[in-house]
């Protein structure tokens, strides 16, 4: 049971075991943890773990921006017309950490489009995401720049 404000979790997040048991009980504020306690199936005290770990680019965030900035190719014939801007491309970390299901959430042009879903086709593995233990699929949208210099 989980209660959220402005799409982030805010309040209680309580979760059980299959046998109904307390598993966790966290508080939350727009967001961001405060404190929480997690239990075994026998109801003893445990290691507190986050409850949500969202996919990780190997490397990180910084690694995925060097990655992104060395693969980008400004399609020539965008850069001769000036067409800049950002395209926001969203697609699936799966369980095992693959990339699926690429598409264009924010077209600027289907020059830069094509660019966009072609660096993301690119990304390899990601280390998985978890929810309460388990490797889950997450959304992910992107935005990726092109400038004119």
């Amino acid at each position: 049971m989980a209660t959220y404000k402005d799409d982030k979790l805010h309040g209680e997040l309580t979760v059980y075991h299959p046998n109904g048991q307390l598993k966790r009980q966290d508080l939350y504020e727009d967001g961001v943890f405060i404190s929480g306690n997690c239990y075994t199936a026998s109801g003893l005290d445990t290691t507190h773990y986050d409850y949500v770990v969202l996919p990780q680019y190997p490397g990180g965030e910084t690694a995925l921006m060097k990655f992104i900035s060395s693969q980008l190719k400004y399609p020539n014939k965008a850069r001769r017309k000036g067409i800049s801007g950002e395209v926001v491309v969203m697609f699936t970390i799966d369980k095992d950490g693959v990339v699926k299901n690429p598409k264009i959430e924010r077209s600027v042009h289907p020059l830069l489009d094509k660019e966009g879903l072609r660096i993301i086709n690119l990304l390899g593995t990601w280390k998985p995401g978890i929810i309460d233990e388990n490797y889950t699929s997450f959304i992910f949208h992107l935005p990726i720049n092109f400038r004119l210099d």
